[in-house]
């Protein structure tokens, strides 16, 4: 059996990242921070091939050509709060959220030039998550030096 196998690929690629952030300091007591992240990307690849299998005296010629373009992003964004009641009592909210999304179409033309036959195929996946976090927290001092914390979280992903 004889397997020849010749291709090419050709590929363009788009993407982007922005991260932004901050802190508001409203007063000496409260501070605010922002945070946002997001990348994103597209890209385009073609694949021809050409195979030619032999076993015995049967031979099979295909050309196969494959369009892929996937779409990708992510959405990032967290916002903290801190309050400082005293130098023994401080209050920390954070709350977070992650979005995903991922999209790719795929279109492959197989050609069977043995038996002149065209087989076409479209496939397209598609997934998307939402994340979403949460947490709350407290701590101060009794009068005796104790450390008294109080943690609150949640989590939720869709």
């Amino acid at each position: 059996m004889t397997n020849i196998n010749d291709g090419f690929a050709v590929a363009k690629y788009n993407g982007h990242t922005l991260l932004a952030g901050t802190d508001i300091h409203i007063n000496e007591k409260n501070l605010i921070g922002f945070q946002y992240f997001f990348r994103g990307s597209q890209s385009n690849k073609r694949n021809i091939n050409e195979t030619s299998i032999t076993k015995e005296e049967n031979k099979i010629a295909k050309e196969i050509s494959k369009y892929t373009n996937p779409h990708r992003s992510l959405h990032s964004g967290s916002i903290n709060y801190n309050y400082i009641r005293n130098e023994n009592s401080n209050l920390r909210l954070i709350v977070d959220y992650a979005g995903i999304s991922n999209k790719e179409s795929n279109h492959i033309n197989e050609l069977n030039k043995s038996e002149n036959f065209l087989l076409l195929t479209d496939i397209h996946n598609q997934a998307k998550y939402d994340i979403y976090a949460g947490s709350l927290n407290y701590h101060f001092f009794v009068s005796d030096g104790t450390k008294i914390r109080f943690r609150f979280s949640i989590f939720s992903c869709r």
